[in-house]
């Protein structure tokens, strides 16, 4: 795919936020329409809840195609239906007094649940595994 192809593509993206010690600190999610992508300044995204804009590094092979069927959103309890792509962060602080982040992409790894009782899965039995950004907090 070229960049003009992402824009306008259902991104879910997940964020897991460590401190400098990798202590987890915070888990964010969103999801949203891809609005741009640039070499420079990252693949830029809507925020559907929100209306809000978020930005990812510019790492086209950190979007991962993700299996249709509807998604449940950790944290707004929001169903998405057949997105395009699903981003999977681990953010680190670097050390020092600064705002500053290191980024590092994490492969999105879906399985098939054969039972819905779980209510950790999505309503098209999509479950997430463990992502290497969750085994970074227990090495």
């Amino acid at each position: 795919m070229n960049r003009e192809e992402y824009i306008g593509k259902i991104l879910i993206a997940g964020f897991s936020y460590y401190d400098e010690s990798d202590n987890f600190i915070d888990q964010k999610q969103y999801h949203g329409t891809i609005i741009d992508v640039d070499d420079t300044k990252g693949i830029l995204f809507r925020d559907e809840q929100s209306q809000g804009e978020h930005v990812i590094p510019p790492r086209l092979n950190a979007l991962f195609p993700a299996p249709p069927g509807l998604y449940k959103a950790h944290t707004t309890g929001a169903i998405i239906e057949n997105p395009d792509f699903i981003s999977l962060w681990h953010v680190k602080k670097l050390p020092g007094e600064n705002d500053q982040w290191e980024w590092q992409p994490c492969k999105a790894d879906l399985k098939i649940k054969k039972s819905h009782s779980d209510n950790t899965e999505g309503a098209s039995g999509h479950r997430r595994q463990e992502s290497p950004c969750e085994r970074r907090k227990t090495r």
